[in-house]
């Protein structure tokens, strides 16, 4: 981790009334995970020097039906460094445990809001995790992970582009 990542941790903490010495894994009889998740937001709509991210936030998603609803905000600090290009980001986050999961294994996300779009209107983007070798498991554990999200509308344009070329092959098989 980068000394300004380092930084901006503790201000995170600070900031946000989190004690970084509670993030810390606890020697007791219950689940105590740690996640601390930094890197780079892209954005390749704005000039170099333009703040286009206002915040990071971790979610552990226990939605219903593909919903949002029930998802779990975990205690948390983050830091966001939107004075360089790209913005950095850093959050750490404890959870105790998943409720009632067969599974066994946490389904972390980042939400971002930014207004890294065409037309610069703010939005709110979830960006899911995924661990390089392994899975999120609900134990006594910490996850570190460098991440790079890149906060570019591209997936719209491709929709639209799909629906463009429908269209024209459409009306080419009219004619």
């Amino acid at each position: 981790m980068s000394p300004i990542l380092g930084t901006f941790l503790v201000l995170a903490c600070v900031f946000n009334d989190v004690d970084p010495q509670a993030l810390t894994l606890k020697q007791s009889g219950s689940i105590q995970t740690v996640f601390l998740f930094y890197g780079d937001l892209l954005c390749n709509t704005v000039e170099n020097g333009s703040v286009y991210a206002s915040w990071v936030e971790l979610w552990e998603n226990d939605g219903f039906f593909g919903t949002r609803i029930g998802d779990d905000h975990l205690e948390q600090g983050w830091g966001l460094n939107d004075t360089v290009f790209p913005h950095e980001f850093v959050v750490i986050a404890q959870d105790d445990g998943d409720g009632w999961d067969p599974e066994r294994v946490y389904e972390p996300y980042i939400r971002v809001n930014h207004n890294c779009t065409s037309d610069r209107s703010t939005i709110i983007q979830d960006f899911p995790i995924t661990l390089k070798k392994g899975r999120f498991d609900i134990k006594t554990a910490q996850y570190v992970e460098q991440l790079v999200l890149d906060l570019t509308q591209k997936a719209r344009h491709r929709r639209r582009r799909r629906r463009l070329g429908r269209k024209i092959r459409a009306l080419s098989a009219e004619q």
